[in-house]
């Protein structure tokens, strides 16, 4: 029998070895219904395996009066943090807090504009039409795409028609009326998480976008359960050397994924079954791997790279963040969707390798609905196919304040929640 249990081992480390030098898949958006047409493409998830990894024995719609009370003190708790960040700021007047800050808006207007368009770029994504907005004082990190993806903060008028539209306020009733709830993850920029390094001087609490913190108020004020992503990371950001965003690519670095990620999983730790599922037995494996910038093995691959010069690439190189705990499941293979499954993870292209390690977190397999740039295409996928929510207690959207100005209307029958009641 000894040698058995030594073949075994010697199996065992083998598995271990080749997943940990494997390089990951191509970061695929998961929608495995058919997107609307018109809407982005999406590709397919691994298949559910035919054998059950997990199930959840009571029904996870049912109301749990822990569960309501933990998510309740999340919202109170992060608004009055906004509030109080009013407070301290301007006396509490939004407006002079606006006022007070446009200078930092016009310089990062007169920054932006002054980014040089790009003579050949590699690729037609906005990261390599333009000269990246480069930082202070030989700063690493380059926002690429800055002409697009900064018109947010700059412009304070630019979420008036979200908060005004109320959409995820809708989409938040209409998955209530269903017995879900939503839990909304916007994602920062690179110019907003180190602001510091971008403007001298620069405002002590570095918000240089007042109108981007009282949207997330406002969403928050209509019990939409938001997490307050900057602030969150701004906890973490300087308590290790590794960046929490990448060096020349859009979208947030692996430190940032997994302090979210746990975070997220926190918050569904009131709810029963996750609770049983983040203190069983491991339903996962997570070893060192190297990160994917969005499907690049390299730095140089980033759609971002060409809008770098030489001396940018050569501080990027150094200053890039390369591992991730790479997910499997027990045997080696990658974390399927699960239609069982009473978390959905919905959003954009922030969601590839979020979804990874929320499974990590959670100890749980979700489903996923995700596509490059999506806003609110998945409630129309929810529409068309209802049962995809039948076993959902928990709907993560996750997304960037930056597609906040972008938001599609909702169909009609998600947008008639905001009507009041008869």
């Amino acid at each position: 029998m000894p040698s058995v249990r030594v073949a075994g081992a010697i199996i065992l480390s083998g598995v271990i070895g080749f997943v940990s030098g494997w390089y990951g898949r191509p970061p695929d958006a998961i929608s495995p219904i058919p997107p609307a047409p018109g809407a982005p493409q999406a590709q397919l998830s691994t298949p559910r395996p035919a054998f059950a990894i997990q199930r959840y024995p009571e029904d996870p719609k049912r109301p749990e009066q822990r569960a309501i009370k933990e998510r309740a003190r999340a919202i109170q708790q992060d608004a009055g943090a906004i509030r109080n960040e009013c407070r301290t700021a301007a006396g509490g007047d939004w407006d002079r807090w606006e006022r007070d800050t446009a200078k930092y808006r016009a310089t990062l207007k007169e920054k932006v504009d002054r980014l040089k368009p790009i003579a050949k770029p590699l690729s037609p994504n906005p990261e390599s039409r333009y000269e990246a907005l480069a930082g202070l004082s030989g700063f690493p990190l380059f926002e690429v795409g800055a002409r697009e993806h900064l018109r947010h903060l700059i412009d304070s008028k630019s979420l008036d028609q979200f908060t005004r539209e109320r959409v995820v306020v809708a989409a938040r009733r209409w998955l209530e009326n269903q017995g879900i709830d939503l839990v909304f993850v916007p994602a920062p920029k690179l110019t907003e998480l180190y602001a510091e390094s971008f403007f001298k001087p620069c405002p002590f609490d570095g918000i240089i976008a007042p109108h981007v913190r009282h949207a997330l108020l406002h969403l928050l004020d209509e019990d939409v359960e938001t997490v307050d992503v900057l602030r969150k990371l701004q906890q973490y950001r300087d308590s290790d050397s590794e960046y929490l965003c990448n060096a020349a690519d859009t979208h947030w670095g692996p430190r940032a994924i997994r302090i979210i990620a746990k975070e997220v999983a926190e918050r569904i730790e009131r709810y029963r079954f996750g609770a049983r599922s983040r203190y069983g037995t491991p339903i996962v494996n997570a070893l060192p791997g190297p990160f994917l910038i969005y499907g690049a093995k390299r730095p140089q691959s980033a759609a971002g790279w060409c809008a770098l010069d030489i001396r940018q690439q050569e501080a990027a190189e150094q200053a890039q963040p390369r591992s991730i705990p790479h997910v499997t499941m027990l045997d080696g293979s990658e974390p399927p969707d699960d239609p069982e499954s009473p978390v959905l993870v919905i959003g954009n292209s922030y969601v590839v390798n979020f979804r990874e390690q929320l499974i990590r977190e959670l100890n749980m397999l979700v489903q996923t609905r995700a596509a490059d740039d999506a806003t609110t295409e998945a409630f129309s996928d929810f529409l068309r196919d209802p049962g995809v929510l039948a076993h959902v207690r928990v709907v993560v959207w996750v997304t960037t304040e930056q597609h906040m100005t972008e938001f599609k209307p909702l169909p009609k029958p998600i947008m008639d929640t905001l009507k009041p009641a008869k």
